[in-house]
């Protein structure tokens, strides 16, 4: 899979399970769908959503937890 794919699949997944807002999960959670070859480059391209500004991080509990802005 692209990195473009990758990254649609993790916002459809976010937007899935309704992550928006206040709701929000751990950045770990992320890439337990896909396959575990591709664990370690799907939390690159979180981590590089995030910096896009698509992802936004949840600093009240921990900078890991994530949701949709």
């Amino acid at each position: 899979m692209d990195r473009k794919g990758l990254e649609a699949e993790i916002l459809r997944k976010l937007a899935r399970h309704k992550y928006r807002g206040d709701k929000h999960t751990s950045i770990d959670n992320v890439s337990k769908s896909f396959k575990s070859h591709l664990s370690k480059e799907v939390t690159k391209i979180t981590k590089s959503v995030i910096k896009e500004g698509y992802i936004i991080q949840n600093n009240r509990n921990a900078p890991q937890f994530i949701s949709i802005k």
